[in-house]
């Protein structure tokens, strides 16, 4: 379409041929566009309940294989289409939901990194600390010094 369009352009065809053909392109990349947006929100709304249900688990002991059994997926299929389709791997949704707990209960909460640690579903301590920094650029340290000293009026 685009090398038609040169073709018009440099014979100087007629303005109305001209609007017409930008019209249709036009028209053609809308329908393409809107007909991809609905193929997405109907893949969204059938991944849906495996997200909530990723929210719901993911402080205990949770990974793609019990995820994949619970919705009778294939694993490489449940991972590959949701990553597709959300934009962001199942580990990594698990890991988003955990970090936003744990920044919930750094600023809320007088529990120490090991209790948060534990409490949203980490083993390890270390691994917990490496990625909430990864996540968030500071240390839990850092961040209950930085966000655990809001105040708030009370009226």
């Amino acid at each position: 379409m685009s090398n038609h369009l040169l073709d018009i352009t440099q014979e100087n065809v007629n303005s109305i041929y001209l609007n017409l053909f930008l019209n249709s392109t036009l028209h053609e990349i809308n329908y393409q566009t809107q007909k991809i947006l609905k193929e997405r929100q109907l893949s969204n709304l059938y991944l849906q309940p495996v997200r909530e249900f990723i929210r719901i688990n993911c402080f205990e002991d949770i990974d793609l294989g019990s995820i994949a059994t619970h919705f009778n997926y294939n694993k490489s299929y449940l991972s590959r289409k949701y990553k597709k389709v959300m934009g962001i791997g199942i580990k990594q949704q698990i890991n988003k939901f955990r970090i936003s707990r744990a920044e919930y209960l750094l600023s809320n909460t007088s529990l120490t990194v090991q209790e948060i640690s534990s409490q949203i579903g980490f083993n390890d301590e270390k691994y917990f600390m490496r990625l909430f920094r990864k996540n968030t650029n500071s240390t839990p340290s850092e961040y209950r010094k930085l966000y655990s000293q809001r105040h708030f009026n009370k009226e």
